[in-house]
């Protein structure tokens, strides 16, 4: 007779590094960085609008729906961050990955002008902010502690 599969081991009962002292100082500033990188992006969409109407050569009540397209990527990072940070082992790579692609929407959202790549980029950011957000409470529950 076979053996059953064996069942996926329970989210807590997972063996997790211990971090004590210096180390777990410096990574909960890290995470705390991670928080500061949302706010960032969050705040920098309302001030860039004026200068995106005037590249795209529309106006600001037709690119409104561009926070509508961050907040749906937003929901979707989130909804995903939870699925990778349920299954990854390493669960430090797919906070520099959402860090990385945050950084790299804020740096382009200002030079781009066509309409699709914009609202393309911006919805690609806020899947990178919602990754961060949910992994970020997730990493720093485990390393402090419920």
């Amino acid at each position: 007779m076979e053996d059953p599969a064996p069942s996926p081991t329970p989210l807590l009962a997972r063996r997790r590094r211990t971090y004590v002292g210096r180390d777990r100082a410096l990574i909960t500033a890290g995470y705390v960085g991670s928080f500061f990188a949302i706010g960032v992006c969050l705040a920098s969409l309302g001030p860039l609008l004026p200068e995106l109407a005037s590249k795209t050569g529309r106006t600001l009540p037709e690119l409104s729906f561009l926070f509508v397209a961050r907040s749906i990527g937003y929901v979707l990072g989130s909804l995903l961050g939870g699925v990778i940070f349920d299954r990854v082992d390493v669960t430090h790579a797919p906070l520099v990955v959402g860090n990385l692609l945050c950084a790299l929407g804020c740096a382009t959202l200002p030079s781009l002008s066509a309409l699709p790549s914009l609202a393309a980029a911006i919805s690609t950011q806020g899947a990178c902010m919602g990754l961060l957000d949910t992994g970020g409470n997730v990493l720093l529950i485990w390393l402090q502690g419920p």
